[in-house]
């Protein structure tokens, strides 16, 4: 990530406005315990933001779990301003949150092509393994939270190849053919009855063929004519996927 596309990302935190916690305006992000990290995929650094649970936070009931939260197709930048009130409320009850660039692993393109998806997905997957490595987290308590193309390629590598011990897919199912998946961790999929671009009749269709597949699977249905949810939506879509991770990552 370059510099500038760094302070877009943390432009786009002081800018954010976290509804039970207050504005976040001009504090630094430092003191709620937002840092600009970065870790290697391949022949990659993956940069993104670490959201820390701080003060008596640490202590909190979810102490030792973590999150990965991964952008759409958009790009990181686009997505902060999403992610940012959501980690925030998980950090509150003791979570760890790695928002990672993993577009940092085709730093001249975005465009899909089968080389860019399987590098996206393993900066997703090392992603998910350095969030499991720092202090504070447990291993075996991570999870992943994926918006659209993230969700995607996110609930398609650890259903293939592991890395979290649940996952919630917004607005996205995954493709991976059956005959693949080598772990079944609880998936939740969060998805609205209107979206436009990913028709609740394929993700409900996704959860029925994951279940055959034995993968526990539940789903959730938001009244809403969007793809990209406004507000209040995200606070419910949080809402409801912290529920979910505080009944799985225990």
């Amino acid at each position: 990530m370059t510099p500038d596309r760094r302070q877009l990302l943390i432009g786009g935190l002081a800018a954010t406005t976290v509804g039970s916690a207050g504005a976040v305006k001009a504090q630094d992000p430092a003191a709620l315990g937002i840092s600009v990290v970065s870790y290697q995929s391949g022949a990659f650094p993956i940069n993104g933001l670490l959201f820390s649970p701080v003060g008596d936070a640490r202590r909190g009931p979810m102490a030792g779990s973590a999150v990965a939260l991964l952008h759409g197709g958009g790009g990181a930048q686009d997505d902060v301003h999403i992610f940012t009130e959501g980690a925030l409320s998980l950090t509150a009850r003791g979570y760890h949150c790695l928002m990672p660039n993993y577009f940092d692993a085709t730093p001249r393109q975005r465009r899909t092509t089968a080389v860019a998806a399987e590098r996206w997905r393993r900066a997703i997957l090392d992603g998910l393994d350095w969030l499991g490595g720092r202090s504070g987290v447990e291993p075996d308590r991570v999870g992943a939270l994926g918006f659209s193309r993230g969700g995607s390629l996110g609930l398609d590598g650890v259903l293939e190849e592991g890395s979290a011990a649940a996952f919630v897919g917004v607005a996205s199912g995954g493709s991976l053919d059956t005959d693949r998946i080598g772990h079944r961790p609880p998936v939740l999929l969060i998805y609205a009855d209107g979206d436009p671009l990913v028709a609740a009749r394929r993700v409900r269709e996704r959860a029925r063929t994951l279940a055959d597949a034995r993968v526990p699977v539940e789903l959730h249905e938001l009244t809403s004519p969007r793809h990209r949810f406004d507000a209040g939506e995200w606070r419910t879509v949080f809402d409801v996927a912290g529920r979910f991770f505080d009944r799985t990552l225990t």
